[in-house]
């Protein structure tokens, strides 16, 4: 039997094999896809052993590499030593060398460094706009007072100097 999917509405569907590379419509949406023929799709299984084959040929190509070769920590397959991403498992890998470990300690230190060092400049900026517009502001009261304290002493001058 084959089985595949509508390219529109992703129904699974299957016939007999003698269906292979004809139309077929979808019993859902009506769509027609073409059924495809055994040797454009893989099965889970062969795909495993085609995997499974691909592997046992790389490992006897590279036998000779297993002495550059570790362990996952993950997936426990064998990687070149010093790969930073599984082939197998795709994640991270921290090295087993120290002095590589080392140099990702302080490359990840110094961004952090500077990602704080931004966010508090920022925050003391904004601190500080805010400090500066209170100090403007209280300066305005000030001269305000100030000029109204000398229109008044003014205003008395010009009486005195009127009355004497």
């Amino acid at each position: 039997m084959i089985r595949f999917k509508c390219t529109s509405c992703n129904v699974m569907h299957t016939v007999e094999p003698k269906y292979a590379g004809r139309k077929a419509k979808c019993n859902k949406c009506g769509n027609i896809d073409r059924v495809p023929k055994p040797e454009s799709f893989t099965t889970p299984l062969v795909a495993q052993i085609k995997k499974s084959a691909f592997r046992d040929v790389m490992d006897s190509v590279n036998s000779n590499n297993d002495a550059k070769r570790v362990p996952c920590p993950s997936c426990a397959e064998l990687i070149m030593r010093g790969a930073t991403i599984c082939p197998h498992c795709q994640r991270a890998v921290f090295s087993s060398d120290k002095n590589a470990n080392a140099l990702i300690s302080i490359v990840g230190s110094v961004v952090l460094f500077f990602v704080l060092y931004y966010f508090f400049s920022a925050f003391t900026n904004y601190e500080a706009g805010k400090e500066y517009d209170r100090i403007l502001r209280d300066s305005k009261i000030e001269t305000d007072q100030m000029m109204q304290d000398i229109e008044r002493d003014t205003e008395q001058m010009l009486d005195r100097i009127k009355t004497d």
